[in-house]
């Protein structure tokens, strides 16, 4: 498989030796100019937490054949690509994660172990799409037929629980807290003073996730902190599921995962840094005061609302952005 490769690198070199490492991605694209993947990488250089660690990110140019990518399941705006090689290669090179952006002229994309995005798509679909690949779920309202395949007791994730309430309530929020903690995979970030219960206590919620205010896309060094308070935030996703089934999300505001102007809320923020230092990636050395915080990059030379249908790729299934 012939490839000519042009690598953008974001990585800013450590103090001192540390077991992490530094993580490599690399975005495969067959547009000629390579705009769409610059603005993906330039998101992941800009948006927290993505911006505070070690994170090289390489831009590698291929023919159209060499990704094979097409519409699945007769959905134009579901764009898979046969990914085994790509992978393949990049795996002998030391690339930990693929991702892929085909120059077509649909709005679309896919996820899971390889996400994928489309030229004609916003930069920040590729954001939601690698998040599912870190296993976070969509937090928008599924469709009937879409809740039959993807609202299973397991649809649980790092920013969704699952819990049904108790239908005679609780005592206090202690007794919730006692029963449902351990069922909320964000729970070491919910602060003692934030109650996981409404009504005096007795009925499960902090609150209600509202569509209609989106977290704000945080572009800082430091985590979001506008908006509610981590919590246990009753969501939507799978109200339509048959018999309908209760979902819980860290922020009140909506995320990324429902709409692409959205940021990713501190919940899910701290749940991401989370999943990436679990694999070791490393985080960057913070530096003295006086020197700028900018994020340094260099160059290495070598060769809408989102879409409630289901998004697949070569390897596993997941929900398209909206």
């Amino acid at each position: 498989m012939k490839m000519h490769m042009k690598s953008f690198v974001i990585l800013l070199l450590p103090f001192c030796i540390s077991s992490a490492f530094a993580y490599k991605i690399s975005i495969y694209t067959d547009q000629p100019d390579e705009v769409k993947a610059r603005d993906v990488l330039n998101s992941f250089k800009t948006t927290y937490p993505f911006s505070q660690f070690e994170i090289e990110i390489e831009i590698k140019s291929v023919a159209s054949a060499s990704l094979n990518c097409g519409p699945r399941l007769g959905n134009d705006r579901l764009i898979g690509c046969d990914t085994q090689d790509i992978t393949r290669e990049a795996a002998s090179r030391g690339v930990d994660q693929v991702l892929v952006v085909k120059d077509n002229p649909n709005y679309g994309g896919s996820g899971g172990s390889v996400a994928v995005i489309t030229s004609i798509s916003p930069s920040t679909m590729m954001l939601h799409e690698y998040l599912h690949t870190l296993g976070l779920r969509d937090e928008y309202e599924y469709k009937a037929s879409e809740a039959v395949n993807y609202c299973s007791d397991s649809y649980s994730g790092p920013n969704m629980a699952m819990i049904e309430p108790n239908p005679d309530g609780y005592a206090n929020d202690g007794a919730a807290r006692g029963q449902h903690m351990g069922q909320v995979p964000w729970g070491e970030f919910i602060k003692n003073e934030t109650l996981i219960t409404n009504n005096g206590g007795t009925k499960l919620g902090t609150g209600m996730v509202n569509p209609n205010v989106h977290a704000t896309p945080n572009n800082t060094n430091s985590p979001g902190r506008l908006g509610s308070a981590i919590g246990l935030y009753e969501g939507r996703t799978c109200k339509n599921a048959n018999p309908p089934k209760a979902t819980w999300q860290p922020g009140r505001e909506a995320s990324i995962m429902e709409f692409l102007d959205a940021g990713l809320g501190a919940g899910n923020e701290a749940m991401v840094a989370k999943i990436l230092e679990s694999r070791g990636v490393r985080r960057k050395e913070a530096p003295p005061e006086s020197v700028s915080t900018a994020v340094n990059s260099s160059i290495r030379r070598s060769s809408k609302p989102l879409d409630q249908n289901p998004e697949v790729n070569s390897e596993s299934p997941r929900n398209i952005a909206k």
